[in-house]
């Protein structure tokens, strides 16, 4: 990265830390944790429509969506060493072992940021799907060593 584009990133990561930290003081965690939820579930609409669209999938499979959520959505952010999924049938995992947002050293024990990549996931499969269960197993923001998104078509 160039100097004046990591100049930048630090910049906008300590203006959104300082907006994080207002926020929580201001308007409480369970309403950031619900915004955070809304703006995943937008992404994770818009996200189903761009994956539809750029593999051309007619008809999605839990599979499907699980294998592209993780390749073409989540690895790019963390790593494709960091990401990974498994399941088959009515029921997927999607598992990863680092928190981009904790890479850039943002506290995540406030969860804000694990609502937002649930609604992203939960949304993106509903869309897909249809009727669907998702349920966050492990987080790092409780100390697991990774997130596990389990995923259920029902």
């Amino acid at each position: 990265m160039s100097e004046d584009l990591e100049r930048l990133h630090r910049f906008i990561t300590r203006v959104f830390a300082l907006l994080m930290s207002r926020l929580d003081a201001i308007a409480g965690r369970e309403t950031v944790r619900t915004v955070f939820r809304l703006i995943g579930e937008s992404v994770g609409e818009r996200v189903e429509a761009r994956l539809k669209e750029k593999y051309n999938v007619n008809s999605w499979t839990l599979e499907r969506i699980v294998e592209l959520l993780a390749t073409d959505v989540i690895a790019p952010v963390i790593g494709t060493n960091n990401v990974s999924f498994e399941g088959s049938g009515g029921e997927m995992k999607v598992m990863f072992t680092v928190c981009p947002f904790e890479k850039l050293g943002f506290d995540i024990a406030s969860k804000f940021y694990c609502t937002y990549t649930h609604g992203v996931i939960e949304e993106a499969a509903r869309k897909a799907l249809g009727n669907v269960e998702v349920e966050a197993e492990n987080l790092r923001s409780e100390g697991a060593d990774k997130c596990i998104f389990r995923i259920r078509k029902t």
